[in-house]
């Protein structure tokens, strides 16, 4: 998956909580203010950002989940190419097992002459398509600072 489409993701959201967090009032004032009781209190992480989301925000970050989704997966279906990959299992610090995933081998090929399932992966093994359809996107609060986003999808892999 492109970081492009991640990036803008995370742009979208961000600047859709600066806009609909900060005065309880929804979207549309999009500006900065003290929390109702004066100054923060707690204990302040060190990062880059802090937001702060109200309920009515998150009814407006769910009344606009299909657009949000659309952003990384649009039409809420998203292709994953899966390559040929190679993994040790160890068992007690010691290589037991060699697992060769998406070892497909070339298009069409149904034997180890052409790269299926020979244990190696080369220039043989074409990329297979993951596919994810997504059916709907929620999100919500998790105290204290966690945004929880519930997504149900389907994952159809193919003859992987």
């Amino acid at each position: 998956m492109k970081k492009t489409l991640w990036l803008k993701l995370a742009v979208a959201i961000a600047t859709f909580m600066m806009a609909c967090g900060g005065t309880g009032t929804g979207c549309g004032a999009g500006v900065f203010t003290t929390q109702p009781q004066g100054t923060f209190s707690g204990v302040k992480n060190d990062s880059s950002g802090a937001l702060r989301l109200t309920s009515t925000g998150f009814t407006v970050l769910n009344q606009n989940a299909s657009q949000i989704l659309n952003l990384f997966a649009p039409g809420g279906h998203l292709d994953v190419p899966l390559g040929c990959t190679l993994q040790s299992v160890n068992i007690l610090g010691v290589s037991a097992l060699q697992l060769a995933i998406a070892d497909e081998g070339e298009a069409f090929c149904n034997d180890e002459t052409c790269g299926l399932m020979d244990g190696r992966c080369d220039v043989k093994d074409a990329k297979k398509s993951i596919v994810i359809n997504f059916s709907s996107i929620h999100f919500a609060s998790k105290s204290p600072d966690i945004l929880e986003g519930t997504v149900v999808a389907s994952v159809q892999t193919g003859q992987i």
